[in-house]
């Protein structure tokens, strides 16, 4: 049974950073921790509070990092922790380190607390942006056309005569970034490893993952700088090729709208983490479609947006990682006996 006082550490996982991870139980609590965790119960002749922080250090960081062993797996064991050596002062000492570093948390967690916040409603705004554009009063005044319509979904790949050794563009679904932001990363493979069994697509393609849980997440992307105009990429993408009526962008920022995305997984087919959006529920959707100029002139407006969002988003992440750098050096001071605490 648990204690308040007791810590919860993290002794095995799949995922390196989450072993040595640990809680503290600061109140009466009826339950249990799960099987890959340990439980350190302090000596009453010891401060608590001052095991807990220690095993957030950066000193038993690298410890950890030293000892956790597996290939897929990372494995602690309490053998390993019974020969742990920390700094260990009067119990005194020790409840006055407590104090003062907890003091000092506190407000770096408020700061932390904030630019998490400030993060996550730029994050929301690109979404906002877009409800701007597509969902607006003047919006509803413009004619509209399925995109069935004004684009071929899944086009059928013409023949190509190319030597199985020629350099050809492949985009991988990890290659799409969430969001909407683009191809990360576009990959070169031999035409003779990806001529078959791959989704082709052009230059200009609208890129719109159908799978659970990319589909919902964004992974969707315009098709540029491809290798002689033309690439392959996951079996997992309907292809939309816009007519001449739309540009490739209008579609990308049409499809790309959270409340759409949310409202396509009620028309998902298939089993329960394989399901998909089917190609009717696309080619059923009707596109606002103003004139070819109106496009142009919006797609530029939300990019030019978009990138201040994108730089706003920078400086609010290395923000939270100074304050998460200081949170180290602070738990660093704490117990290297160099605090003026």
């Amino acid at each position: 049974y648990l204690q308040p006082g007791d810590i919860a550490v993290c002794l095995s996982s799949g995922s390196p950073r989450l072993v040595g991870k640990s809680a503290q139980l600061k109140e009466p609590f009826v339950g249990a921790v799960g099987a890959f965790c340990g439980i350190v119960r302090p000596a009453k002749s010891i401060c608590g509070d001052y095991i807990a922080h220690w095993l957030r250090s950066p000193d038993f960081v690298e410890w950890r990092d030293s000892q956790a062993r597996g290939v897929n797996i990372q494995n602690l064991r309490f053998s390993q922790f019974e020969k742990i050596r920390l700094p260990l002062p009067t119990l005194s000492e020790q409840k006055r380190i407590v104090a003062a570093l907890e003091e000092q948390l506190v407000e770096l967690d408020s700061a932390r607390a904030a630019a998490k916040a400030q993060l996550e409603a730029t994050q929301a705004l690109p979404g906002a942006l877009l409800r701007e554009v597509f969902d607006s009063s003047e919006t509803k005044e413009w004619p509209t056309k399925t995109l069935n319509e004004v684009s071929v979904i899944n086009p059928r790949r013409p023949k190509i005569d190319r030597s199985d050794s020629a350099s050809t563009s492949f985009v991988p679904m990890e290659s799409v970034s969430i969001n909407g932001a683009g191809i990360a990363e576009m990959q070169v493979r031999p035409y003779g490893k990806v001529r078959k069994g791959y989704t082709y697509f052009e230059e200009g393609d609208v890129l719109f993952a159908k799978i659970t849980p990319c589909m919902q997440n964004g992974k969707h992307a315009i098709a540029r700088d491809l290798i002689d105009g033309f690439g392959f990429g996951s079996t997992e993408f309907h292809v939309l090729r816009a007519s001449n009526e739309v540009l490739p962008e209008w579609i990308h920022c049409f499809l790309s709208r959270p409340p759409l995305l949310q409202q396509a997984t009620s028309f998902f087919t298939g089993s329960v983490g394989q399901q998909r959006l089917p190609k009717d529920y696309l080619a059923n959707l009707k596109l606002p479609l103003p004139s070819l100029d109106r496009q142009k002139n919006t797609i530029t407006a939300i990019k030019e947006r978009f990138a201040e969002v994108d730089r706003t988003h920078l400086v609010l992440e290395s923000q939270l990682h100074q304050l998460n750098l200081l949170a180290e050096k602070l738990l660093e001071a704490a117990f290297s006996g160099q605090s003026s605490m």
